[in-house]
């Protein structure tokens, strides 16, 4: 791919350019000059004629009288500026007896690029000539280069696209094998005082809890690219906001005391909202689940909400006491698979899909999560939700 910035010395000898004049002698005039410097030129003695040529075959650059018989110049100018998404970026160079500063506006809202009166020195023709077809030479490069990535975007979005369905549809197949494993190992466990000893009972227990991590993180998973593709329909219910709160952080009391960390329940105000139960519960786990996960022994996690009424907004707040997350870090959290990966601070967000998840479901709700944190100092993630 060509480097943009690389300097331009000479401009392509052969460019065509389409010259138009009704006078003979100033058309020959035109024709003869620029041939001169080896351009291909092809001249016109009216408009008519010329957008015939330029729709049949775009030139380079068009030089373009002013003063024509029927269609006049900037009528022509516009027909060719109108036409400009099929044809492509032509420069037009308007050349004219006229002077005055009000016929180079019309010209400019006609569409040229440039205007020039007529005698004009020679070389300053020329010189506008070349850097009109230099300034060609740049749009059409960038439109290249535009059109080449378009493609390979799309390409990228469909090899994307064919990956996640695949990843999904291998993800959903082992749902069923791994049930089955977790299943056989309750029945195993029914049966484990007489048939294992407590090591043997210990590695069952082992294989149960994992199979429920990976059939969780499976639904997990499985939710998210229904989120991502808009197919999970909300179940929306009206919900009075305390009260299912504080019925999902009292699951968590007696973990958090094996944890000597204690949970503080901050002005919870009541709202009802219309939400979906089951994903709501699950953001609210997921938040509750991961200030455990960062709060070391003998830490506080505070939670509390918000009402206000004047930008009909709710908000929740979960404030933990842990070492905090690097900035950079803030917004790559909420993406999927995203952990945090720093010198003496755990991976956070264990496999990276609990505040994906979490993100996915509030932004369904028409709401937005985000993450307050400095290092040393704790985290405290928001939940705003519209009443």
């Amino acid at each position: 791919m060509p480097d943009l910035l690389e300097p331009v010395t000479s401009v392509h000898r052969k460019a065509r350019l389409y010259v138009v004049d009704d006078d003979p002698s100033q058309r020959e005039f035109l024709h003869t000059l620029l041939a001169q410097c080896g351009y291909d030129i092809t001249p016109f003695d009216c408009g008519e004629k010329l957008l015939n040529a330029v729709f049949e075959n775009p030139p380079d650059l068009v030089l373009l009288d002013v003063m024509l018989p029927g269609a006049g110049g900037y009528d022509i100018c516009k027909a060719i500026k109108k036409k400009s998404a099929s044809l492509g970026y032509i420069p037009v160079l308007l050349v004219s007896v006229l002077c005055d500063p009000a016929d180079r506006i019309r010209g400019n809202q006609a569409g040229a690029d440039d205007f020039i009166s007529v005698p004009f020195v020679h070389d300053e023709l020329l010189t506008r000539v070349q850097s009109l077809l230099k300034g060609k030479m740049y749009h059409d490069r960038l439109e290249a280069q535009k059109t080449l990535l378009q493609k390979r975007h799309k390409q990228l979005h469909e090899l994307q696209k064919l990956k996640d369905d695949l990843v999904g549809l291998l993800v959903h197949d082992l749902k069923n094998p791994l049930a089955v494993i977790c299943g056989n190992a309750e029945l195993l466990e029914l049966k484990k005082e007489k048939m294992f000893d407590d090591e043997s009972r210990k590695g069952l227990k082992d294989i149960r809890d994992n199979c429920g991590r990976l059939l969780r993180m499976i639904d997990c998973f499985l939710d998210i690219n229904r989120l991502e593709n808009g197919k999970l329909l909300l179940n929306r219910l009206p919900f009075d906001m305390a009260p299912f709160l504080e019925k999902i952080v009292s699951s968590y009391e007696s973990l958090a005391e094996l944890k000597k960390i204690r949970l503080i329940l901050s002005a919870m105000i009541n709202v009802r909202l219309s939400i979906d139960p089951d994903l709501m519960e699950r953001v609210f786990s997921n938040l509750v689940t991961n200030a455990l996960n960062h709060t070391p022994e003998g830490g506080k996690i505070i939670m509390g909400t918000i009402l206000d009424k004047a930008e009909k907004k709710w908000t929740f707040w979960v404030k933990d006491s842990g070492k905090g997350i690097p900035e950079k870090y803030h917004e790559k959290i909420f993406e999927k698979f995203a952990q945090v990966r720093e010198d003496k601070l755990k991976n956070y967000s264990g496999a990276g899909l609990g505040l994906t998840f979490c993100k996915l479901a509030v932004e369904a709700h028409n709401g937005r999560i985000w993450l307050e944190s400095e290092q040393g100092l704790g985290s405290t993630f928001w939940i705003n939700l519209p009443l």
